[in-house]
């Protein structure tokens, strides 16, 4: 009988982490990665080497998710938190009987991003509070004002990164969305680019796992959008963590400074923001922790 180690609540993910590096069990080759939040700053991040997150092109039921996991050795069957349909995904837990070294993990991830029904594949990164993070195939950027989008795309394409999709926003032709090959990285995408000088900012996109984001540290909306007078900004943040909102025009210049906290207890707030005396036009608004970035736009109209 082989042995299985999964994470239960009984014991923490740096406890098994631990555990499982001393029994040999473990690759020991994982490192902490980061990704750089709205204003360019470096947020880090740590792959865990239990799990692998997979999101799928088209609509995969349980029955296909739990097929591929039989047919990839390495991996284990994904039980019903792991199914993750609403963002038609899933998390598959690995075998550490079976895995060795950190290679075996990168040629499971190969593995899977080779079959045809796979639009992304990763390990699952978690932040500095063990929240988990799954990035899809999708790369937010802001082109800095001397680059060209013909210029980032020359240079994923000398980087090796196949871009499938270019989606630019209406408002803001510098803020852009691509889409990458099955085969890459959006995380390695993005911080290759933000690390050339061709964009403000380059991030993966994380994929919302639930209609309710509980991947998000932190998340925020706002209502009317588009607005006249005012708009209500509502945020919620998953931790107690210093908490700043912030106003910027497409230019990035500062506009209005709404919140600024050095200690914000978790849970949602609300923000209302006259617009009165605006330009119309659009807006940015960051809603930004230490360890997450979350940008909204604001459209003002009369």
């Amino acid at each position: 009988m082989r042995a299985i180690v999964r994470c239960t609540g009984v014991m923490s993910l740096a406890a098994l982490m631990f555990f499982c590096t001393g029994a040999g069990l473990f690759p020991q080759s994982a490192t902490d990665a980061f990704i750089y939040n709205p204003k360019g700053q470096p947020v880090q991040i740590s792959p865990t080497l239990l799990e692998i997150f997979v999101m799928f092109n088209g609509i995969v039921d349980a029955e296909g998710k739990r097929a591929v996991a039989r047919e990839i050795d390495g991996l284990l069957l994904p039980n019903d938190v792991d199914l993750l349909d609403d963002a038609n995904a899933v998390v598959y837990p690995i075998d550490l009987t079976l895995i060795r070294d950190n290679s075996r993990l990168q040629d499971i991830i190969a593995e899977l991003r080779s079959l045809p029904s796979v639009a992304a594949a990763h390990q699952v990164y978690r932040n500095n509070n063990d929240q988990p993070i799954y990035f899809g195939n999708r790369v937010e950027l802001k082109l800095s004002s001397a680059a060209s989008m013909d210029e980032v795309l020359a240079f994923l394409a000398e980087s090796n990164t196949k871009v499938v999709a270019v989606n630019r926003d209406q408002d803001d032709p510098k803020q852009i969305e691509i889409v990458v090959a099955p085969e890459d990285n959006s995380l390695e995408a993005a911080n290759s680019l933000h690390e050339s000088g061709l964009v403000e900012y380059a991030s993966p996109k994380a994929v919302n796992v639930h209609s309710f984001p509980v991947n998000s540290f932190l998340r925020a909306d706002n209502y009317p959008n588009p607005c006249t007078d005012f708009t209500v900004i509502s945020y919620s943040i998953a931790y107690d963590s210093p908490l700043s909102l912030t106003v910027h025009d497409l230019e990035g210049r500062k506009v209005a400074e709404l919140l600024r906290s050095s200690f914000h207890l978790h849970g949602s707030g609300r923000v209302e923001f006259d617009t009165s005396q605006l330009p119309l036009g659009a807006y940015y608004y960051f809603v930004e922790t230490p360890y997450d970035g979350f940008i909204g736009k604001i459209i003002v109209r009369r």
